[in-house]
């Protein structure tokens, strides 16, 4: 009896384990291709700010503001394809500064990529291949068209492999549309998969035991990923986990010998030896247990924990997705939407970094008010800022940090920062649970309550009403404007 106890400790140990990770490898790979996500909706915003301008110098000082290659894992880079009939190669062509390459298999329409960066060796090899001749390619635009969202393919081959060391490839794509929804083209990200596996350190956890990765999108499934110790056994039990993402189901397998190998060679010597040491063994069976217990709550804990920073990433890549729109819209040229959409980026970073400074994952508010207005006013003395000290929690740090950037840009251009002897002054107090905030500022003749900076755009009620679940409201009277925001206080989150 002692015996099996005992295997029966390991077997549930090793199938936790399995599970565990498989539920982190998912984890790492939702993380992984969400990030792209969000690149590939500024991308998409770019070129609807004005896709008559854009031009490949423009939108590689657009990409070249992000480390494409190392912060984004296995992404080769962010890509434009045109989508056009034969009868505009040349004008493609002469624009983009490329050649069409088509194929026996290119279609009545083509999807040309015409800008792609960086512009390293792979990916020159790659600009002006016709991307609609492929059909794999050519399925998931097609989706990405029907649905207006994301849509990635199976397995492919990637332009970009020019080298003897080939991977196996696939793509991300967001449509493009602009004058009455007219299809223009596709924002794209292509990876290289065992590239994405070793960055976000997927591939160590698959290698550290059976297991496999297959594209279960469709019924028969294609295999992506096995195992040196390989991932088939008919005997062994199976522990799945499934990740959707773009239109596509990827499933990761990690496999568990039923039979628990040696573990079963002995298990007559095992009862002997605990007749002989029968309290010995019923104190270590017990302690076997015990550490299965706090095992299990453990990863509990480990699976909270990992959910909750799921949580946060998919809040950035959204809140990211937001000021991306909001700058295609308030920018009238592309080298406007670029300066813009980096600012909003930036007063990102700097409220992520008052987070990480504090060593508790909250920031002053004092402090996020203090830093926005010093990037606006050439001295302290120009602003005023006062209230309690309050401790802000990541996603009110994020929602706040943006909504004083948006008020300390209008006040550079219409406002206060604007003036020679004008100032912002920032009040709040806390009553009934709710923090009460008041801007109020000077402001020239030119001011607009719902200006052009983002007064009253659906940014700023985004980040207020949306994700802080407060109010907003503005008052211009007599050349000075006055905004009022409410918030509740969250001070056990």
């Amino acid at each position: 009896m002692a015996g099996v106890a005992i295997y029966g400790w390991r077997f549930s140990a090793a199938r936790q384990a399995a599970e565990a990770g498989a539920q982190e490898i998912v984890r790492r790979i939702d993380v992984g291709l969400h990030q792209s996500t969000a690149l590939l909706r500024a991308t998409r915003a770019l070129i609807e700010t004005d896709s008559a301008a854009i031009s490949t110098e423009a939108f590689a000082r657009f990409a070249g503001a992000v480390d494409i290659v190392e912060a984004f894992p296995g992404m080769r880079g962010v890509g434009v394809a045109r989508w056009h009939g034969p009868a505009e190669d040349e004008a493609v062509a002469q624009r983009f500064g490329l050649v069409v390459r088509t194929s026996a298999q290119s279609t009545a329409m083509r999807a040309t990529i015409a800008m792609l960066e960086p512009r390293d060796a792979r990916n020159l090899a790659a600009i002006g291949f016709d991307m609609n001749s492929e059909p794999n390619r050519r399925a998931a635009m097609a989706l990405a068209a029907q649905i207006d969202d994301f849509a990635a393919t199976g397995p492919v081959t990637l332009a970009q492999e020019i080298t003897p060391e080939r991977q196996t490839g696939f793509l991300i794509y967001l449509p493009i549309r602009i004058e009455a929804a007219a299809l223009w083209g596709f924002a794209y990200a292509p990876f290289r998969l065992i590239d994405f596996l070793d960055q976000i350190g997927a591939r160590e956890l698959l290698d550290s035991r059976r297991a496999r990765l297959v594209d279960a999108t469709n019924d028969a499934g294609v295999e992506l990923y096995v195992s040196p110790q390989g991932g088939a056994d008919a005997k062994a039990l199976r522990h799945v986990r499934v990740i959707s993402f773009a239109a596509r189901t990827w499933r990761v397998e990690m496999l568990t010998d039923p039979a628990g190998g040696a573990l079963l060679a002995a298990p007559l010597a095992v009862s002997l030896l605990a007749a002989i040491l029968g309290g010995f063994l019923a104190y270590l069976l017990d302690r076997l247990l015990r550490l299965s217990n706090a095992r299990r709550v453990m990863l509990d804990e480990r699976e909270v924990l990992l959910r909750e920073a799921n949580h946060r990433i998919r809040n950035a890549i959204a809140r990211i997705g937001a000021i991306a729109r909001a700058s295609a819209r308030g920018a009238p040229r592309v080298d406007d939407f670029i300066v813009s959409f980096s600012n909003r980026l930036n007063a990102m970073a700097n409220a992520q970094q008052l987070l990480i400074g504090s060593g508790v994952g909250r920031a002053s508010l004092q402090d996020l008010v203090a830093g926005e207005l010093s990037q606006v006013f050439p001295s302290d003395a120009l602003f005023s800022i006062e209230g309690p000290r309050i401790w802000l929690d990541e996603r009110q740090t994020q929602s706040l940090g943006l909504t004083f950037h948006e008020l300390a840009t209008n006040s550079a251009k219409y406002g206060a920062a604007s003036m020679v002897e004008a100032g912002v002054s920032v009040r709040w107090r806390v009553e009934d649970g709710l923090v009460k905030l008041q801007w109020l500022e000077q402001v020239g003749g030119a001011a607009q309550v719902d200006g052009p900076s983002g007064f009253g755009s659906k940014l700023l009620r985004t980040l207020v009403v949306g994700e802080l679940g407060g109010t907003l409201e503005r008052h211009l009277e007599k050349e000075q404007l006055r905004i009022e925001i409410i918030f509740p206080l969250r001070e056990n989150e």
